[in-house]
């Protein structure tokens, strides 16, 4: 069970940090033109922004994945944590400044990142702990601390 979900959660992580980069490029190199082509010329961002959006939403995903591997391995608070971490760093940066979109652009890309990080450290020690129990105890076996 620990292999398998080791590989998938790996996997998922070459794909999102793949797709990604691509959504940082396009936006980078054509996301002002495409945002103003399917929302008019009122909706205008500048390229940096839209990066930060890529990069925030590809940190987001991220979580999502580490999250999901997390439920796999039977740690449900654990996965609870991380995702609330990300929301208290969301609100904090959200509350502090003057113009609301680079409050909403930092706050989204805070708690994406603080929630990622949160979720890598609790799943790696997952894992490692996981990786030293006995062969014979079952993996769903485990109670959270």
């Amino acid at each position: 069970k620990l292999a398998a979900a080791r590989h998938a959660v790996r996997r998922m992580v070459e794909v999102v940090v793949a797709v990604t980069g691509l959504a940082c490029l396009g936006a980078w190199a054509l996301g002002p033109q495409v945002l103003r082509a399917f929302f008019g010329a009122r909706f205008d961002l500048s390229r940096a922004t839209l990066v930060v959006l890529a990069g925030a939403s590809g940190a987001y995903m991220l979580a999502v994945v580490l999250g999901q591997g997390l439920l796999a391995l039977g740690s449900p608070v654990r996965a609870a944590v991380g995702w609330a971490s990300g929301v208290v760093a969301f609100v904090a940066v959200v509350a502090v400044g003057a113009d609301l979109v680079g409050r909403v652009e930092r706050a989204y890309l805070a708690g994406s990142l603080v929630c990622l990080a949160i979720l890598a450290g609790l799943l790696w020690n997952r894992m490692r702990s996981q990786d030293q129990r006995s062969p014979l105890a079952p993996a769903f076996a485990e109670v959270e601390p």
